[in-house]
């Protein structure tokens, strides 16, 4: 065995362990198609034929892959995984659900097999070194306790070029293949949570892919998985360099956003504890942030303070923030703890129902930029549905779980290519806002359907004053009230699941009540929203002078 032909197999069965941490099917169909347009040149070489892959694809060495990898069925398979693959790395609500699976099973699995098969395709060469290293006796030791055929020669030179070779070592082939195929899965799978450990970070800037940036991204995975694969093939020894390379950046990459995360957050002024700038309590000690900043679009803190508690805190929850620390909220779910603080978001029908009626009060807006925007012909349509879905439907979408926001997205997509049809007849115009009111009508019906699960909210009657005073809109200089894990705070008599409310506000038993006009329950009177309902409490007529 020559050294071109250790280099590159060798260069090819290590590229392809960590080039399949990207797009597993999608490197295995390729290398399989070429391997087996290989088998065919050689073959046709061998019966001196002419065939179009003859002169290059029949001098390539390292890419041989048994029998039964290179049928048609086989082939075809792959093709359908491939597609599969391709499909659920463009959904961003598929993608989530099989992202943890393809780390830790499948990218793992396919190397397996896909290096078992290097070793199994390349066995002649594999244990014709195997021969050349070994003894005489330790080679005939090997033969008499192997199932194979025996062998007569006791030359190693000899035996290296005879016909059974292959079946007489070929249980120490199969050992060799499966110890192989466990080192590279361990390398795969390591490389793999590397790669998703960036991709986790990216996808926190903007999980719905309202500017389309993952699906980009996607592609251009994609792209590269291919293109790794022609290199493999042709250049394996330009493939190993590439692929160190990308490894080298892929760790860089982590690092830099580790760096970043930990420099974005400031130390907590009681327990010098880091926390996010946007944070309006300390998850450690659970004292208000005095000067919190405002969360910008992807998550990310802006440099304007945050004058207004109340609505920061929902501006964090319609970015899928905790609306306590700041903290990235990882579940698809209306009710979730926070990872970090333990705060139950949505901790009761209240709660989701300002959210939503939040949501309301930028709609109007919204539909206004959107009208704007589609009186410019095709070039305005893209930014105007980045813009609907990053002001309003993401903010929707961040908690409806994967199963059911699959099914109306794909709904949703065929009522859009009717709209769209409609921008070159001149109503552009209507096209965006309608869009816009259809997207967001249909997805806040879901979300609403799912809070008939929520409890229902505590009653001011058997509840403290002021107790959802921050939460409703009431007093914006109070702390907004949160759920936190029961850790008894000095000096403050409150429900443990609503943590942070303003003492002053404690200590006042029966405030004035005012009926909401939509649901008839009785709120106090510094409520801007129903505690039931959601709805807006209208603002009692001024006394006359007397």
């Amino acid at each position: 065995m020559d050294f071109t032909t250790i280099a590159s197999f060798a260069s090819t069965s290590v590229t392809t362990s960590s080039t399949t941490a990207n797009r597993p099917f999608t490197l295995a169909f390729c290398l399989t198609l070429f391997a087996y347009l290989i088998k065919v040149s050689q073959a046709a070489v061998a019966r001196a034929e002419e065939s179009i892959f003859n002169p290059g694809l029949s001098h390539i060495q390292g890419l041989h892959l048994p029998t039964w990898m290179l049928s048609e069925v086989f082939l075809i398979t792959l093709g359908v995984l491939m597609i599969a693959e391709w499909y659920i790395d463009q959904d961003p609500d598929l993608r989530p659900v099989f992202e943890d699976m393809k780390t830790n099973l499948v990218k793992p699995g396919v190397n397996a097999a896909m290096q078992f098969g290097l070793i199994q395709g390349n066995g002649t060469f594999i244990l014709g070194a195997l021969a050349q290293q070994l003894s005489p006796e330790s080679l005939q030791w090997l033969v008499a306790v192997g199932p194979g055929v025996a062998v007569a020669s006791n030359n190693a030179l000899d035996l290296h070029a005879q016909v059974g070779l292959v079946e007489s070592l070929g249980w120490v082939l199969i050992i060799i293949g499966v110890v192989w195929a466990g080192i590279t899965s361990v390398g795969t799978w390591l490389i793999a949570s590397l790669r998703q450990t960036v991709m986790d970070t990216l996808i926190d800037f903007d999980e719905d892919d309202s500017l389309g940036l993952l699906r980009l991204l996607s592609f251009a995975e994609g792209g590269w998985t291919i293109t790794m694969a022609l290199v493999v093939i042709f250049l394996p020894l330009i493939a190993l360099a590439i692929t160190a390379l990308t490894l080298l950046g892929l760790f860089l990459i982590r690092r830099w956003f580790e760096r970043r995360a930990e420099r974005t957050k400031v130390p907590c002024a009681h327990c010098q504890t880091p926390i996010f700038p946007t944070a309006l309590f300390c998850p450690q000690c659970h004292q208000a942030n005095e000067h919190p900043l405002q969360v910008g679009i992807f998550g990310q803190a802006r440099h304007t303070p945050a004058l207004d508690r109340t609505a920061h805190r929902l501006q964090l929850i319609g970015r899928k923030r905790c609306p306590v620390c700041a903290a990235h909220l990882p579940a698809k779910s209306i009710r979730q703890r926070c990872p970090s603080c333990h705060t139950v978001t949505f901790n009761d029908l209240s709660e989701a129902n300002v959210f939503l009626r939040s949501l309301d009060q930028k709609l109007p807006l919204t539909l206004i930029i959107c009208g704007v925007l589609g009186f410019v012909p095709l070039l305005g349509l893209v930014p105007g549905i980045i813009y609907y879905r990053m002001s309003l439907i993401a903010s929707l979408r961040a908690y409806i779980p994967t199963s059911i926001g699959c099914f109306t997205r794909w709904g949703l997509r065929f009522a859009a290519m009717f709209l769209i049809m409609l921008q070159p007849f001149f109503l552009g115009w209507l096209t965006l806002p309608a869009m816009a009111l259809m997207n967001y009508f249909v997805y806040r019906r879901v979300l609403q359907s799912m809070m008939g699960g929520l409890p229902q909210p505590v009653m001011a009657a058997s509840a403290p004053a002021g107790m959802y005073t921050a939460m409703a809109g009431g007093a914006s200089s109070a702390p907004i009230p949160v759920s936190l894990p029961p850790v008894p705070l000095p000096e403050v008599t409150q429900p443990m699941h609503l943590a942070g409310t303003d003492p002053r506000m404690a200590h006042n038993p029966s405030p004035p009540q005012r009926s909401c006009v939509a649901c008839g329950e009785a709120n106090p009177a510094t409520y801007r929203f129903c505690t039931s309902c959601g709805a807006t409490m209208e603002v009692d007529p001024p006394e006359p002078d007397v």
